[in-house]
């Protein structure tokens, strides 16, 4: 399963990569979600802002 992160700080990046520990595809995106950015999500079952 691929997750997508926004607004993902560096710290915050570390951490999840760590508690994840590989189970699941982690996609981060440091920009907000909006209209224009929406579409980076494409093939990602879950969206976390």
């Amino acid at each position: 399963m691929k997750i997508a992160i926004f607004s993902t700080h560096h710290f915050k990046k570390n951490f999840l990569q760590k508690e994840n520990n590989n189970r699941v595809e982690l996609f981060f995106l440091e920009t907000w979600l909006n209209e224009g950015t929406a579409i980076l999500v494409k093939g990602c079952k879950v969206a976390l802002i």
